[in-house]
């Protein structure tokens, strides 16, 4: 029976629906980040990316193309590597640290072309972005 429980908790663990992650990501920006469409598991998957004013706001810009998604849990936190069709010649390298009252967000260097209508209502960031998600 502990066998039986065990393997359904590991595959549950394993095979997580991606959907899973949209509504955390969902949860934990305020609504301001959206992934629709999901597909895949929460480990290796795809959405379509829509930014968006917040919970009630009526303004919204989604990413042409999907954005895919390999994430792999680590002791404090988490690391991914984000692709974009339009956007991301070599992949997005993010490591995601928890922290007292939050999360760190870490983006690694890279190069991309993201469209204005995107990131118009993101601000101008400096050269280290270092965003704190509650």
């Amino acid at each position: 029976m502990a066998g039986g429980v065990l393997g359904v908790l590991c595959a549950l663990v394993l095979f997580a629906p991606a959907r899973w992650l949209a509504a955390a990501v969902e949860r934990a920006t305020g609504a301001q980040v959206l992934l629709l469409d999901t597909r895949g598991t929460v480990w290796d998957g795809s959405a379509q990316l829509v930014l968006t004013g917040g919970s009630g706001s009526t303004d919204a810009a989604a990413l042409p193309g999907r954005v895919s998604w390999e994430l792999h849990a680590l002791w404090d936190g988490a690391a991914a590597r984000v692709r974009t069709e339009c956007c991301t010649p070599q992949p997005l390298d993010l490591r995601a640290r928890w922290r007292p009252g939050g999360m760190r967000l870490q983006v690694g260097d890279a190069v991309s072309q993201w469209p204005a209508r995107v990131v118009a209502g993101l601000g101008t960031p400096g050269t280290h972005c270092n965003w704190m998600v509650k």
